[in-house]
């Protein structure tokens, strides 16, 4: 099987430097022509199946991808990125000021990060690599896109090299 892995267009909110997990933010101007751009240069290749997270940042650029191509398309709640709870919105001195423990544990790179009223990293890790059970089914002759974010990716890319 053949992966392409396809990070949504830019929102509002990737330029602000806030934590931005399932807020369902929309892609801004340069987001949607980065996901027309994407759509053009992805024309002319043979992709069977796509992925999306459910998150309209991604559903967007997923959509584009898809018209006139035929694909088989799914909505996949694995793909969505981290629910940050509490800490949703927020930069990181914000996220010190109000929860100095929580932030301390993250800045040192932690496992055991759990967000208030969110998700924690382990689960988080956990829904994400149970997709890797889904791009199974796939001979090799296909080729699958999935669309989504930063974090669920890292994980993907971390479960499909087994490390």
């Amino acid at each position: 099987m053949k992966l392409i892995l396809i990070r949504h267009g830019e929102t509002e909110a990737n330029s602000t430097d806030r934590y931005w997990g399932q807020a369902d933010v929309a892609l801004n101007a340069l987001g949607l022509e980065q996901a027309r751009r994407l759509a053009k240069r992805l024309k002319e290749e043979k992709i069977d199946v796509i992925y999306t997270s459910t998150l309209k940042r991604a559903t967007v650029t997923a959509d584009m991808m898809a018209v006139g191509r035929g694909a088989e398309y799914y909505n996949e709640p694995k793909l969505n990125e981290i629910d940050f709870g509490e800490v949703e919105g927020l930069n990181f001195d914000e996220i010190t000021a109000k929860f100095p423990k929580l932030a301390s544990v993250w800045a040192s790179n932690g496992t055991d990060v759990v967000f208030p009223n969110g998700e924690s990293y382990k689960s988080f890790s956990k829904r994400v690599s149970s997709f890797k059970d889904v791009l199974t089914k796939y001979d090799e002759d296909k080729t699958v896109a999935v669309v989504g974010h930063g974090g669920p990716f890292r994980i993907l890319i971390c479960n499909l090299l087994c490390i």
